[in-house]
């Protein structure tokens, strides 16, 4: 709760004052400032932490002469806001939003109420909106709206790997609907988790990122199928680890085999599942990356054939 204490003609009569509290916490009241030569409308203001939210409040100081009857020398009607405001897709807006505040031709409150017939707040653009009080002020401002976030971390760049973590559908478009589901992706064991290719990037109706993707499961049903996937990282991570780690151990039936060089070239040697490895560094080679082994040689850091391990 912001409590502004404003003079007759609209400027500041004290600081503001700032309570802060949780929703549920006991009522409190703070007493109005003293002013000389003025007395507030209010002379406490109680605070109720009811309900969430940011809430703003306005103590009108006026002379003693003022309270008696005596009309003001001056129309006292206002409307203050932000000319500006931003906030993320989904998210409720109100006059609040821009901390619009107004006051009749008494200098009293009174309420500020927002156009957003004009903004789509379920995509992420920049909308020009109107504010208008109840003594007939308006006042345009502009509202940014941005995309929500689908996930902590970083994004797949393109043409590299991701697999899925959970059960997951592909769809025809970047706003998903059960009637253009393409195929479905069950959860499955680590070695045998759905691999896809980032060809590009998408976002839903309501402003979050979708992977453009190919289908690269080889002897699948669905290899070569292109849609989009959700990016939420607790659903789909790359495929490849991208930092080092110290130790790990084969999981792939089929083993792996060690390399002479970065590329993958000139075998050196077979490793069979369940073999643990240790790790001295990771390098990168184009999308995909590589651990380099205490021996010099390198093998894949793809996590369906290896794992980090303790």
């Amino acid at each position: 709760m912001t409590i502004k204490y404003v003079l007759p003609d609209g400027t500041a009569a004290h600081e503001d004052t700032v309570v802060h509290g949780y929703a549920g916490k006991e009522p409190a009241t703070v007493v109005s400032p003293s002013v000389n030569n003025y007395v507030p409308d209010q002379k406490e203001v109680n605070v109720s932490f009811a309900k969430d939210g940011a809430y703003v409040t306005t103590v009108h100081y006026t002379t003693p002469s003022s309270q008696t009857g005596t009309s003001p020398s001056t129309d006292l009607a206002n409307l203050t806001a932000d000319t500006t405001a931003t906030v993320t897709v989904g998210q409720k807006v109100t006059a609040a939003t821009f901390n619009a505040t107004a006051t009749d031709s008494n200098g009293k409150s009174i309420p500020v109420t927002v156009d957003t017939n004009k903004a789509n707040l379920k995509k992420p653009g920049t909308y020009t909106l109107i504010l208008k009080a109840e003594n007939g002020k308006t006042k345009t401002v502009t509202l940014t709206v941005k995309a929500a976030k689908a996930a902590v971390g970083a994004v797949a760049p393109k043409k590299s790997a991701v697999y899925g973590l959970k059960k997951l559908y592909l769809y025809q478009k970047s706003t998903f609907n059960k009637t253009q589901r393409i195929a479905k992706y069950v959860k499955v064991p680590r070695t045998d988790r759905p691999m896809f290719v980032v060809i590009g990037y998408g976002y839903s109706q309501s402003g979050l990122r979708r992977y453009h993707v190919k289908d690269v499961n080889q002897n699948s049903k669905t290899a070569g199928e292109t849609g989009y996937i959700t990016a939420r990282k607790d659903f789909v991570d790359s495929v490849y680890y991208q930092k080092a780690v110290q130790r790990i151990k084969v999981v792939n039936k089929h083993g792996v085999n060690l390399y002479k060089n970065s590329n993958l070239t000139k075998q050196m040697k077979h490793v069979k599942r369940d073999k643990t490895l240790k790790v001295v560094a990771l390098k990168k080679h184009n999308l995909t990356t590589r651990f380099v082994l205490n021996n010099g040689q390198y093998v894949t850091a793809n996590k369906k054939l290896v794992t980090a391990v303790k």
